[in-house]
Formats: structure tokens, sequence, C-alpha cells
């Protein structure tokens, strides 16, 4: 990669290439903080930023690292139990808060790329978990849902903990939930792109 072109890729002249790099990656980071955590897109999003490191590379020819602890993104189902759909989204809710709160701590290339690639695959085990139990409410479903729609994990939560607390375990119980209902049927649909 020339000069020109890692200036390109910053879209900056170079006198004000830091600021213009600066400004990109914390456009980058409120969009994934903000945005519905779609897997592809996040992917896309850590392209995006290894682009823009290895134009900072050529341009200062620094290469600036930093080892943060990773955190483990791994998502199991026990069981179709309410209580264990309630344990996966707890772990889930507390492993993305931990992500999310390293992101905005990320400022070192290979650090802030390996968070973003670990909230896609956090995000692609908590599908991949709830997809057999996706899979059976789905099925003559006419509710709509897109795939870009928020999953609302912290709702889902407070409704499935708002039917423990009231002994209602029924899976009828449980695929009557709207947010629940809504996620798992996108799930469905995003599965194909697993």
């Amino acid at each position: 990669m020339t000069k020109q072109e890692a200036l390109a890729i910053i879209n900056s002249d170079e006198e004000n290439w830091e600021e213009a790099l600066f400004q990109k990656i914390f456009e980058i980071k409120n969009n994934v903080l903000r945005a519905v955590l779609i897997p592809k897109v996040v992917r896309k999003k850590a392209e995006e930023v290894e682009q823009l490191f290895l134009a900072e590379r050529v341009l200062t020819g620094e290469r600036k690292t930093n080892q943060k602890k990773t955190i483990d993104v791994c998502l199991q189902l026990k069981s179709n139990k309410v209580s264990d759909v309630i344990d996966l989204y707890r772990e889930y809710e507390q492993k993305l808060m931990q992500l999310k709160l390293q992101l905005t701590q990320s400022f070192y290339p290979e650090e802030f790329i390996q968070v973003l690639a670990s909230l896609a695959v956090l995000e692609e085990n908590r599908q991949k978990a709830l997809l057999p139990l996706a899979s059976e409410l789905v099925l003559g479903n006419p509710l709509q849902v897109k795939i870009s729609e928020d999953a609302h994990t912290g709702e889902i939560l407070t409704e499935l903990k708002r039917l423990e607390k009231n002994k209602r375990l029924e899976k009828k119980d449980v695929f009557s939930l709207s947010y629940f209902e809504k996620d798992l049927i996108r799930i469905v649909k995003y599965s194909s792109f697993l």
C-alpha cells in the first residue's frame, strides 16, 4: 500500500489524517455499540478497521500492540427449560456488556479487531444455541420479523424471569412472550446465513 492509497482509505490529506483516522474509528465504535448486533455486519466493520490500521501503519511506520484478556464467548443451552433459557440470556448479556466495555476501551489495532470478532462470534453462538428451540416455534408462524431488528435480550430476560416467578414454565407460555417470539423467528431467518 502506498502513502496515497493509505490517505485514500482514511479519506484525508497528509496534514489531518490522524484526526480523520480517530474520527473513523470513533464512528465505527459508536455504530457497533448502537446498532443491532448482526455478525456479518460486525465482521465487515472489523475488515474496515483492519484496513484503517494498515493505512495508519503505512503513514507512521509504527505498530501499536496491546494484549488484553479475551472473553470466552461460548454459549450453550443445556435444555429447553425456562430456567436454562434464562441462564443462557443472563450469560449472553454479561458477556455482551464485557465485550462492549472492552470495545470502548480498545485503542490498539489487534485488540479492537479481536473485540469486534468476539462480538460477532458471541451473537452467532447465542443464535446457534437457541436455533433448536426457535425451530419448534417458527413452524407455521406468520409473524414477520426483519433480520435487522434488535433482539431486545434485556426485555426477553425480564419476560422470562416474570414467567419463572409466576411458575408458568410451559413452552406455550414461553413462546407467547412477544420479544422472545420475535427473537426466535429472527434466529430462524438468520440461520440460513450462519
